[in-house]
Parts: structure tokens; C-alpha cells; sequence
């Protein structure tokens, strides 16, 4: 059983990853199940299994979180408003943590070692493969001055992140989930020091699948792979 946990953090891999940068192959835009039938299997599970997820349905989960589906004008699979772009994503695995690096489509090395355990306390933590962890970079939120607003934008953008995966998760018959009382389980502090951002960085922690920070597991049914994820303001 796939199963994906949206939050800034996901692991995955194997062998092919071995802490270091990891060129993904291209995402399978084409094919598969109708939006209709994402739709109406799109659902939430703790049902997770050890199994890594492959390149490819890393790949995809990466891209329709937050990649690049108008590359010539660099526009995004997920709207932000005024186009800030300003959400970054993390993935989390047993080999190292991640930054995800849309323009490139690879994953960037910022840590090596497994730290899924210090993205919550729950014990399925450690059995998925893979945790997406979504940061917002206020600094690019240019026009709005109220951090409180700054916030309310950024989790918007995290909820539409995390739609994306779950639908993906549809798609290839993955489980997924989004903890609630993410701030208790993950302090901001700590997933800021385990994703390296500035010490300016505020890291607010959520659990949302809609338009909400958020913390969010998933993993493959069927015995498949699986993926977790946590959202954290910057």
C-alpha cells in the first residue's frame, strides 16, 4: 500500500538515491484514471507499508505538488496568489531530506541520514518511505505585511499542494493522510532546524488537507510504497 503523508518531508528511495542529489525521470503526464475517478477514490489512510516508492511515482508526486507545468513561463501545477510562488518542498527518506528543485525536476541533498522520525511522533512515521514537507518563504510575499495574513495565504497554497498528491495518490492506488495538532507533534523549531532554513524562519506547523497547513502521511495499498509529508511556514 502506497502511502503519502503531505507535510515538507518525503522519503522514498533506494539504492538509486544514496544521499546525493537524484535526477527524477520526466512525470507521465498522459494516461491513467479520469479526473472523475480520482476524484471519487481520493481518501485518507494510516494504512502504511516499508516498501520504496520507484523514481517515477516519486517523480509525479514531486511535480503535481509543486512542479512546472508551463516551464516557458515558469508557471506552476498549484496557483499562488499574485503568482508569489513562494512554497518550497522538502522530502524526507530514509537516506537523507530533500529540496525539490522544480526548474532542474531533482531532488537537492541538504541532509544525509533518516530523520522521518523527528517529523512526528507517531510510529508510522518511520514505516513510510517518504515525507513531503511544504515551507512558504515569506520573504517573497512582497506586498502583505501582516504576518497573520502571510499565513493565511501560504496555507492556502500548502492545502493545494496537498490536493495534489492526494488525487495523485488516487491515481496510483496510494493511502494518504494529514494528522491534525501538528504544531504539538512537530515543533516549528525543530522542522526548521531539520530542513535547515534561515534562523529567520518562522515555522508554524499544521495539519490540513484543504486550505490549511498541514501535516499529511501516505502510503501505497496493496503493498506499494509509501510517502509522508508535513507543512511548515517559513
Amino acid at each position: 500500500m502506497k502511502t503519502i503523508i503531505t507535510m515538507l518531508v518525503l522519503t522514498f528511495m533506494g539504492s538509486a538515491m544514496n544521499a546525493q542529489n537524484i535526477k527524477l525521470p520526466a512525470p507521465q503526464k498522459t494516461g491513467g484514471k479520469s479526473l472523475a475517478e480520482c476524484l471519487n477514490e481520493r481518501q485518507t489512510s494510516r494504512d502504511f507499508d516499508t516498501k520504496k516508492l520507484s523514481l517515477q511515482d516519486l517523480s509525479d508526486l514531486v511535480w503535481a505538488a509543486n512542479g512546472l507545468n508551463r516551464p516557458e513561463i515558469g508557471k506552476r501545477t498549484v496557483p499562488t496568489a499574485t503568482n508569489w510562488q513562494e512554497m518550497v518542498l522538502y522530502v524526507a527518506t530514509a537516506d537523507g531530506i530533500y529540496r525539490y528543485n522544480a526548474e532542474k525536476h531533482e531532488l537537492e541533498l541538504v541532509k544525509k541520514g533518516d530523520y522521518r522520525k523527528e517529523c512526528g511522533p507517531q510510529p508510522f512515521m518511520t514505516v513510510a518511505p517518504v515525507c513531503f514537507i511544504y515551507v512558504a518563504n515569506h520573504d517573497k510575499e512582497g506586498r502583505i505585511s501582516d504576518p497573520e495574513q502571510k499565513k493565511l495565504y501560504s496555507n492556502h497554497h500548502a492545502g493545494y499542494m496537498a490536493q495534489n498528491v492526494y488525487l495523485v495518490c488516487a491515481a496510483k492506488d496510494m493511502a494518504t493522510v494529514m494528522p491534525g495538532a501538528a504544531e504539538r507533534m512537530a515543533p516549528p523549531a525543530s522542522i526548521s532546524k531539520l530542513v535547515r532554513l534561515r534562523p529567520s524562519v518562522t515555522g508554524s506547523t499544521k495539519a490540513s488537507c484543504s486550505s490549511r497547513r498541514l501535516v499529511c502521511f501516505c502510503s501505497s495499498r496493496c503493498s506499494r510504497s509509501s510517502l509522508i509529508s508535513i507543512y511548515t511556514n517559513k
